[in-house]
């Protein structure tokens, strides 16, 4: 169920998730993206800024996202233009996996999820997915290119 707030749904669908507690899984097909790449860092008050992104870099570690519950995300990727697609996508699969576990879904089998991940990446989803949504932008916003052909 996607609502009509913003092009990927709610865009606190994944702060909302992330105060579930609940482990990441694949529900939705296009959440494989991120098959055994999502962690959580849990707020520790007493941290200063510069310790506390310490910390959250070594949660981080090789995976792509962090949740943080009760503040939302923290997504890395190769590009801006990979990354955000990656948040499109993520904050897609949460609505997902949010609608599925309150009406008893299951998740996908992890080596089935691992398979699709490796595809997404393997033959560009990224890159066409990219591509997609600037076309979609230049025909819903024309204005936000105007500026770029003076």
């Amino acid at each position: 169920m996607m609502s009509d707030r913003s092009p990927t749904g709610n865009p606190e669908t994944i702060s909302i998730f992330a105060t579930t507690r609940r482990k990441f899984d694949v529900y939705y097909v296009y959440g494989s993206m991120f098959a055994d790449l999502v962690v959580e860092f849990v707020d520790v008050p007493s941290l200063t800024p510069d310790q506390e992104g310490a910390a959250i870099a070594a949660a981080l570690a090789n995976n792509k996202v962090v949740l943080m519950p009760h503040h939302g995300s923290v997504h890395v990727g190769e590009s801006l233009e990979f990354t955000t697609i990656e948040v499109m996508v993520f904050n897609m699969a949460c609505e997902y996996q949010l609608a599925a576990m309150a009406s008893g879904g299951q998740p996908m089998d992890p080596a089935a999820a691992r398979s699709h991940r490796d595809a997404y990446y393997k033959y560009g989803f990224r890159e066409q997915m990219w591509l997609a949504n600037l076309r979609r932008l230049r025909v819903s916003d024309p204005d936000l290119f105007a500026l770029a052909r003076r």
